[in-house]
């Protein structure tokens, strides 16, 4: 069966076009963006393979990743990131705030947090959740206090540093302590893309 007429099926990258709005116009196609932020790469943040424990009795911030881990993000850029949360409590009915702890204020931050709970290894039959945040300071992610003892948060967003160099960390917050063994699952990560200088 043969193609339409004008049409190629294996179109070359420079046939593309993909405007960015960076202040000078479209990237000129088939021309890979560079400047200071393009040239940074990206910023991960990972459990890498270990569990962080957490406190199952407290209800004030903890850090998700062990030691206190934080990525270093560029002055005025803008990062687009995107990252993932799995995290095992016991079955003491509570819910979960996120936040992010950053050493410089940002310019902005904006993200969407879809949140499902249930059992580990099981398949979760409940809809998700489903919020959109605008801000780093502590955000209940959750419909409600639950008694699950197993939640996944997926992150996707955009922020924009200020006029300085910051470090950024993501944090949990139970509304009540949910005893039991609490941990940030080895396969967590969170990873910060630059895509301009503003």
């Amino acid at each position: 069966m043969g193609s339409p007429t004008g049409f190629s099926a294996n179109l070359e990258f420079d046939e593309l076009t993909l405007p960015v709005d960076r202040g000078s116009g479209a990237i000129t196609p088939g021309v890979r963006l560079t400047n200071a932020a393009t040239n940074l790469g990206a910023q991960t943040l990972t459990v890498q393979g270990s569990a962080t424990t957490l406190n199952n009795a407290i209800t004030t911030a903890q850090d998700m990743f062990s030691g206190g881990r934080v990525v270093t993000l560029q002055a005025q850029t803008t990062y687009v990131f995107e990252g993932q949360f799995f995290v095992s409590t016991g079955a003491v009915s509570h819910t979960d705030a996120l936040s992010f702890v950053v050493s410089t204020a940002l310019a902005s931050m904006d993200y969407m947090v879809w949140t499902v709970t249930g059992v580990s290894g099981t398949v979760i039959t409940a809809f998700g959740f489903a919020l959109d945040v605008h801000t780093t300071a502590a955000t209940v992610v959750d419909t409600g206090a639950t008694t699950q003892v197993f939640r996944v948060f997926n992150v996707e967003g955009l922020l924009k540093t200020g006029n300085a160099v910051t470090t950024l960390k993501p944090q949990i917050t139970f509304s009540n302590g949910p005893a039991g063994t609490c941990t940030v699952n080895g396969a967590s990560y969170i990873t910060f893309f630059p895509v301009v200088s503003q």
